[in-house]
Parts: C-alpha cells; structure tokens; sequence
C-alpha cells in the first residue's frame, strides 16, 4: 500500500507500519485484546527472545572454548612436529658426516687426487 493510503483497519499507515497501532487503532490480529494482554504478550514474547539469546550465548561460549582448545592442542603439535624435525635434520647431518668420515678412511686417495 502507497504512504498516506488507509489500511485495512482504516487508519494511515506507512508499509514499515504494518503491524504497529495508529491512531488508537490496533493490528487485526491484536484489535480484540486488551491493552493488559498485549503487555503481557509481549512480555512473554520478550522472554522467549532473551532465552534464545542466552541460549545462543551459551553455544557461541561452548564453540569459543572448544576453539581455544583446538588452537593450544594445534600449537603444540606444530612445536612437537618442529621439534621432531629438526632432530631428524640433526641425525641425517650426523650420519652423513659419519658416512663421508668412514668414505674418506675407506678411500684416502680420493682425497689427495681431487688436489
């Protein structure tokens, strides 16, 4: 409906103004209530939504702390994989000395025909 156009109920109404009262007048669904039951309406609807949220809250803190759990459980096992790593670059780097050590007392002509 065009602003300034009457709505169902007769009252002017803008579309944002859909289900709000105007003019005394109140939504079809609601004209039959009293102001009493509209508060109290709306009061319930106003604690559904504050226990979805909570509820939300609680799920959004249980996913915050299982990511806080994953992300220290990951760090450790990069810093155990770099750990492992560098042991192993370490023993590759000790048997190939000791390998080109055993090659040299094997072979000591190698050594002075490269000179």
């Amino acid at each position: 409906m065009a602003e300034g156009e009457k709505g169902e109920n007769g009252s002017h109404e803008t579309p944002e103004e859909g289900s709000l009262p105007h003019n005394g007048n109140i939504d079809i669904d609601v004209e039959d209530m009293s102001l009493e039951q509209l508060v109290h309406e709306a009061s319930n609807e106003y604690q559904d939504l504050t226990n979805t949220m909570d509820a939300i809250d609680e799920w959004m803190t249980d996913i915050e702390e299982q990511n806080d759990s994953l992300v220290s459980k990951l760090k450790d096992l990069l810093e155990s994989n770099k750990q492992i790593r560098a042991e192993i670059q370490q023993e590759n780097q000790m048997d190939q000395t000791a390998q080109q050590s055993v090659d040299d007392k094997e072979h000591p002509s190698d050594q002075n025909s490269g000179s």
